[in-house]
């Protein structure tokens, strides 16, 4: 069966991993191939692993989180395969550090506004985040968080961020902010569509324009460039198979991988 790696264990492992690292080519007998994917690809790499596991018969271990927390745990040695990341700037970050060993841009998403979906009021559109009157909105650090980095320029640009920004509930992950919002702990919530549409407990009040924001762009990059089958399970996710199913999933592939 395959692991979901607590990302939580994975910082504390980190180092012992970059100690006992394997000799090339000892990976190609052994290993599980690791991913390392952004909260909000949750739920579709989870069924591409199981997928190409049952096809292909190497065991697939995932492990998520916010794009910046892995990015970290990459540089400080943690054994990742594959990262699937919610922002380019985190891939730009590892490639900086000569970490890459290739990358494709991948996938495209877009925000949206939600709210509990059985909760009629008091949102109907962005205007109304200009008078929150004590509603509380959950966004994602903006400081650590890709959603929350694009939720923060977007409602800047429509000039609501002062409004929002005193009602915000700080969220690790993307997921977090939805659950928020599925729990009714909060009144409202900025997500991706694909995690809106993942879920029946939430409605979408609003989509946020999305050239109000850096464009939100889901970079693969291949990590460990001596292991063939990392750099197979790379190129199934870049494949025709894995794209029919991101966009099953509501992503959009991203401008230059469209027919």
């Amino acid at each position: 069966m395959r692991i979901v790696v607590s990302a939580v264990l994975l910082v504390l492992a980190a180092a012992a991993c970059s100690r006992k690292q394997e000799a090339p080519g000892s990976v190609e007998k052994a290993g599980p191939i690791l991913i390392f994917a952004a909260s909000s690809t949750t739920d579709v790499v989870e069924e591409l692993a199981d997928t190409y596991e049952a096809v292909a018969g190497i065991p697939i271990h995932t492990s998520f989180a916010s794009s910046a927390t892995l990015a970290q745990q990459i540089e400080n040695g943690a054994s990742a395969a594959v990262f699937l990341s919610a922002h380019v700037e985190w891939v730009e970050y590892l490639e900086g550090k000569g970490l890459v060993a290739e990358r494709r841009d991948l996938l495209e998403n877009r925000l949206v506004l939600v709210a509990p979906a059985d909760m009629p009021g008091p949102l109907h559109s962005l205007d109304d985040l200009r008078t929150l009157q004590g509603m509380r909105i959950a966004i994602g650090d903006p400081e650590s968080v890709p959603a929350g980095t694009y939720a923060k320029q977007a409602l800047t640009a429509l000039g609501l961020w002062d409004s929002v920004e005193g009602a915000a509930v700080p969220a690790q992950t993307v997921r977090q902010v939805l659950l928020y919002v599925e729990q009714r702990e909060v009144d409202a919530g900025v997500v991706y569509a694909t995690d809106a549409k993942a879920s029946q407990r939430v409605r979408i009040v609003a989509e946020l324009d999305p050239s109000l924001s850096d464009p939100v762009v889901y970079p693969l990059v291949l990590l460990d460039n001596q292991s063939a089958p990392a750099k197979a399970f790379f190129d199934y996710m870049c494949g025709p198979e894995a794209a029919a199913v991101f966009q099953r999933y509501g992503f959009l592939l991203h401008t230059g991988l469209k027919e």
